[in-house]
């Protein structure tokens, strides 16, 4: 049986994590320690606002600051022929993705990091944070986007950790309104006749309308 975490000397951030994480760690072939010292090779938390967490920060800024996920993925990696890479377990990369709604797995802790000033600047522009901000990279149709979305489109979809996300928005946009285009055309003659005798725009051309222009062009070059 392969040990991952010989030769590992893991401290917890909180005593209630270090008390649930102890036997795992022991039993993965690592030693825990009470007190955070240099002989420590990595840190454990879920949470960034701890004391042992700024003090590991700044006493020990070498030192990998990683997820309890990390435990379980050397775990689960104990029939493999490596140990799982920490970068995408590293805590305050963890926290950060989740809050945004991303996963790590898209790409390298600098990387995300690099942009996440991007993300924070559509987040201030568009005014919504947090769940809300992760909800609207992800709504099903473009009815329920915030206006700004062109803003949001711009800023994004170049980016390797929500760009996918909003270009695949942008496709969802552009095909429900070719299916509202397609169901306006195939009104029947008197319909449309009824539709003019009333004033009133095709319901595909009055969302068309009221789309970013940016977003329009795109729609209007699909065609």
């Amino acid at each position: 049986m392969r040990y991952p975490l010989a030769e590992c000397v893991i401290s917890c951030a909180q005593k209630w994590e270090g008390e649930s994480l102890r036997k795992l760690i022991e039993a993965l072939g690592g030693q825990f320690s009470e007190v955070l010292t240099s002989y420590c090779t990595h840190v454990v938390t879920c949470n960034t606002s701890t004391r042992r967490y700024l003090e590991a920060c700044e006493r020990f800024p070498e030192t990998p600051i990683v997820h309890p996920q990390w435990l379980w993925a050397c775990y689960w990696s104990i029939y493999d022929t490596s140990a799982p890479p920490m970068e995408p377990y590293m805590t305050d990369f963890l926290c950060t993705a989740r809050r945004t709604g991303t996963c790590t797995s898209l790409g390298s802790r600098s990387q995300f990091f690099l942009e996440l000033g991007r993300y924070h600047t559509v987040e201030d522009y568009v005014g919504v944070k947090g769940s809300l901000m992760a909800s609207l990279l992800r709504a099903e149709n473009y009815d329920n986007c915030n206006p700004a979305w062109g803003f949001v489109s711009r800023q994004l979809q170049d980016t390797v950790f929500w760009g996918r996300q909003v270009r695949d928005m942008n496709w969802r946009r552009r095909r429900c309104l070719a299916q509202c285009l397609l169901t306006d055309l195939n009104h029947s003659e008197q319909a449309l006749k009824l539709s003019k005798h009333r004033k009133e725009k095709p319901n595909a051309l009055r969302r068309l309308a009221t789309m970013p222009i940016e977003l329009r062009r795109a729609v209007l070059s699909y065609f």
